[in-house]
């Protein structure tokens, strides 16, 4: 399809779109209460031509202040084909600017932290500069209503209709990877498109993959799960995936030669990872987690061997109560050789933030946790060392943090 028509097909895409939903938040409504979120895209359709990769999520964050249902008279038939209104009269460079570098002072953080984590990914096989050409991605949604949860979206919205419109929106880009990000996005998808079931193309590393209508479907974690995306092996197995199919866009991908290409990334990692933790250091953390009290933290163990502690900073302004945020202040316990090592660090992965939290809750010098200086080293505690020792030790750093907490 040349680009020409595929242009028109785009704005009678976004025309019958915008009509839909439109009669959607109209049955919402008929009962007066005016509960119906806004929607939006994220990409401006205009500037796309061969798409290569389109990033989907299951819904936006937040909907665009205009599009609310009272004004429907004013939202024009092409409003989903312009896209994002805060792209609107911006150049090429600007959108991109907005994505990468320029500051959200609301969120404390450069650019869009969606587009950074791919980015990142897709620069360990040599392909992140296709996310600096808006003529070959795109980023939307399975569901354009705009709420800060996927549960929020009203009853009455028919979200497998709305994902009709997207699987309609893929099959006019013909992107070559569709890369679905959440497990919510995943199980709508594969319901809408009629796929029984997606293969795990990596064990152990949640990326499961279909070959639907000569397009490579592949659906990972949420960027968002901020967790698993702070292993950078995790982002390079990840984005070597998606650059191989990227670079094999007109076969299905056989697992034995993908394995091939991750053989350096996972060997190590993935296959002795499990052998290396002993049952008696998975019940040792089970049972420190048992004694250390949470004092206001959120408390789970990782990976089975990593007890974390978790202190949320900002408040939420409805509430008056912390919520989660990117801006946490993460406690790490975990094995290290013959050693438990804690770890004190800011969720931004700001080693700037990280060493403020060291100067000004514990009052002592930053220590770069090898391997990862963005974490401030705590302690260094011998696993000879009794489990009392290492829940005072603990106990104390958390009133700590607490109290650093609170204050700020």
């Amino acid at each position: 399809m040349g680009k020409e028509e595929q242009q028109r097909k785009l704005k009678e895409w976004s025309a019958e779109t915008v009509k839909f939903y439109l009669d959607q938040v109209e049955q919402v409504n008929q009962d007066g209460k005016n509960d119906a979120p806004s929607f939006y895209n994220q990409s401006d359709l205009s500037r796309v031509d061969k798409c290569e990769l389109m990033i989907i999520g299951i819904n936006p964050g937040c909907g665009s202040p205009f599009s609310e249902w009272k004004l429907k008279d004013k939202i024009s038939s092409d409003f989903l084909y312009k896209g994002n209104p805060v792209f609107e009269g911006k150049s090429d460079q600007e959108i991109i600017n907005i994505m990468s570098i320029n500051k959200d002072e609301d969120k404390k953080r450069c650019g869009w932290d969606l587009w950074h984590k791919i980015h990142t990914m897709l620069g360990f096989s040599g392909k992140g500069e296709l996310l600096k050409n808006l003529a070959q991605f795109v980023i939307t949604n399975m569901v354009f209503f705009g709420t800060a949860k996927q549960v929020q979206i009203p009853k009455g919205i028919d979200q497998e209709k709305c994902a009709e419109k997207t699987l309609q929106l893929i099959d006019i880009l013909d992107p070559k990877v569709v890369l679905l990000l959440g497990e919510k996005s995943r199980q709508l998808f594969t319901k809408v498109a009629k796929i029984t079931q997606m293969e795990d193309l990596v064990p152990g590393y949640h990326v499961f993959y279909s070959f639907n209508n000569n397009r490579h479907i592949i659906a990972i974690y949420h960027t968002a799960y901020y967790k698993f995306y702070t292993n950078q092996n995790n982002k390079a197995v990840i984005g070597k995936t998606i650059g191989y199919a990227l670079d094999n866009s007109s076969k299905r991908i056989e697992k034995q030669n993908l394995e091939s290409i991750l053989s350096e990334l996972i060997n190590e990692e993935s296959k002795n990872r499990i052998n290396e933790i002993s049952s008696k250091l998975i019940e040792r953390i089970r049972e420190l987690k048992k004694l250390i009290k949470a004092n206001g933290s959120k408390q789970w163990i990782y990976n089975r061997d990593t007890l974390v502690h978790e202190y949320y900073t900002d408040i939420d302004i409805d509430t008056d109560k912390y919520k989660n945020s990117e801006r946490n202040i993460a406690i790490d316990l975990f094995p290290k050789d013959n050693e438990y090592w804690i770890t004190v660090f800011s969720r931004e992965y700001d080693k700037r933030q990280s060493e403020k939290i060291a100067k000004e809750a514990l009052g002592i010098e930053y220590e770069g946790c090898p391997g990862n200086p963005e974490r401030h080293l705590y302690a260094r505690i011998p696993m000879s060392e009794s489990n009392e020792k290492i829940v005072e030790t603990m106990n104390d750093l958390l009133k700590k943090i607490k109290d650093y907490r609170d204050k700020k």
